[in-house]
């Protein structure tokens, strides 16, 4: 019970109450009694009264509880909370009601009532805001109460309604459809994964045919696809960004941040194969998305993300940038990421600043909790133990990230072995320090292999070409 009612906000626990008084929704006073109780102590509930030893020793005013009655009124008001989530879902939802209440006068054959509807719906602001793929699920349904009131009022001559309902079942269809085929294969690239594309040919086949460059599901999640599907065609790319600069503000603020990541981690990739241009593109990304707060979901800003964006801007030579970003960004991570992030990243600043030594205290102070942080971690203590010549814990680094990267089975084996090359190279970079032919020999090896974290500083130590390596 606690942990249900601990989402919610002291505005909604004072909804919940009035919810609770309604008889029209309960009409046990033993209930809201229960519930007034623990009210006050929301919403963090770190009091000691939230605690069941404790409320039975002392009892609560109007009611006589035993340890039976306490458990029952818990599940009441865990049922009754999940009731009145429903409802406020519901409540929020303007066109999804509209459409409720169309089909409920259609059901009735109240037809005064369903064209008033009918065309407030049509009218109605929210409906054409944006233009995702629920918006296709909306509309389908809108056009299928209008061919049945059509069909229901046995009117003999041309339905437009019916072609609408088909063609935005089909646009619902495809959008979703192309969707899941973008996450699947982001997916299969992060982690050990073997997902089946099924219908990816029919798919592709039918929007290369029909092109649809003016519905923005459509269209940008085709791109999307094409991104994945021929990574080295840079106009892929050039496409989509054209799409996002045109209709981004056709979703949802959430779905335009996983778009926008679609993009960032094709960015990503294609600096890694030696792309240094995809680094401009890459911050400008990350600031329209801080600038139309899309990376801002919930007050809150992925760990992974804020690590990503000071990293770019750090090595396009934004320092000042970075740091600014960190000190006013901070608070938007997740408390439970919030010190690592803040660690690791004050740690990379520091190494980009050659502060070596706070840059090492800093990252002893992240935990390899995550795994995304355990291993762009361990990359930064090798480049610092190398940097400051550290030549016995540097080699102790590598053998015991070689047996991290052994023995976690949640990496895929894409990043497995980027990470199993760095450590690879790095070995070879000590071991040839002062042997010259082999040193050549080696920037060739790591240039032909290519999949190799932080490849730049590998070449760079090299007195080659600098690259970049981030975490999707």
């Amino acid at each position: 019970m606690i942990e249900l009612l601990s989402n919610f906000s002291t505005k909604d626990l004072t909804r919940f109450g009035e919810f609770l008084a309604s008889p029209f929704f309960n009409k046990d006073e033993e209930v809201l009694l229960f519930y007034n109780f623990f009210k006050p102590l929301g919403p963090d509930f770190t009091s000691k009264k939230v605690d069941k030893d404790y409320i039975l020793s002392k009892g609560i005013s109007g009611l006589q509880l035993t340890e039976k009655k306490l458990s029952y009124l818990m599940n009441y008001v865990v049922e009754y909370a999940e009731e009145y989530i429903q409802i406020t879902q519901f409540q929020s939802q303007k066109t999804e009601n509209l459409i409720q209440l169309l089909k409920k006068y259609n059901t009735w054959g109240a037809d005064k009532f369903f064209e008033k509807t009918l065309t407030k719906i049509q009218n109605s602001s929210e409906l054409h805001a944006i233009k995702d793929t629920d918006y296709w699920l909306n509309q389908y349904q809108i056009a299928s109460e209008s061919t049945f009131y059509f069909d229901r009022l046995k009117i003999r001559s041309f339905d437009p309604s019916l072609q609408q309902a088909a063609d935005y079942l089909d646009l619902f269809y495809i959008s979703t459809k192309l969707k899941y085929l973008c996450e699947l294969m982001n997916r299969q690239q992060l982690v050990a994964a073997n997902y089946e594309m099924r219908l990816l040919q029919e798919i592709f086949a039918h929007v290369q045919e029909k092109k649809y460059e003016e519905i923005p599901a459509v269209s940008i999640y085709y791109q999307i696809l094409m991104l994945f599907q021929e990574p080295e065609n840079d106009a892929h790319y050039s496409i989509l960004k054209t799409h996002l600069n045109k209709s981004i503000d056709a979703f949802t603020s959430s779905e335009a941040r996983d778009i926008f990541t679609y993009a960032q981690n094709y960015c990503i990739t294609r600096a890694n194969a030696g792309k240094q241009e995809y680094l401009t593109e890459l911050l400008s990304l990350y600031k329209i998305s801080l600038d139309k707060k899309f990376i801002i979901q919930n007050d809150n800003i992925s760990p992974w993300a804020f690590k990503n964006i000071v990293s770019v801007a750090t090595r396009v030579g934004e320092i000042s940038w970075a740091e600014g970003f960190v000190k006013d960004y901070i608070n938007y991570v997740n408390i439970k990421f919030k010190d690592n992030a803040y660690n690791y990243n004050l740690a990379y600043l520091y190494y980009s600043k050659k502060e070596y030594g706070k840059a090492l205290h800093m990252l002893n102070s992240v935990e390899y909790t995550d795994v995304f942080y355990a291993l762009d971690s361990r990359i930064l203590q090798i480049k610092l133990y190398y940097e400051m010549d550290e030549v016995s814990p540097l080699l102790s680094s590598l053998d015991a990230f070689r047996v991290y990267l052994r023995r976690n089975k949640v990496i895929s084996e894409h990043m497995r072995t980027v990470y199993s090359n760095f450590i690879k190279f790095t070995d070879k970079l000590i071991k040839y320090s002062n042997d010259k032919p082999r040193r050549e020999k080696l920037k060739d090896d790591i240039i032909k292999t290519k999949q190799v974290a932080d490849i730049n500083w590998l070449l760079l130590k090299l007195q080659c070409n600098i690259f970049l390596f981030l975490s999707l």
